[in-house]
């Protein structure tokens, strides 16, 4: 039950943060991609809870679980090489 209650938190806490960003890219040009980064967080959270869910064998589980975290990670390394 608490997974439930953290998971809801994390995506209305990225969705703000993505409505932040969005609005604040034009700012200062270090902040121009950083929406990609909560946007990032709701696609792999989402795509981890909504697709193992429709497949029945635990290895299509894993396939999307693995490649969610690579995504998620590529592009978090490239923000973060961007950025600095």
């Amino acid at each position: 039950m608490v997974a439930g209650y953290t998971k809801l938190f994390m995506l209305i806490t990225s969705l703000f943060t993505l409505v932040v960003a969005v609005k604040k890219r034009n700012k200062y040009s270090q902040l121009k991609f950083l929406y990609l980064y909560p946007l990032s967080s709701i696609l792999q959270t989402l795509s981890f809870d909504i697709i193992p869910g429709t497949s029945n064998t635990q290895t299509i589980k894993d396939l999307v679980e693995k490649s969610t975290e690579g995504i998620f990670l590529l592009t978090a390394f490239t923000l973060i090489y961007y950025l600095f």
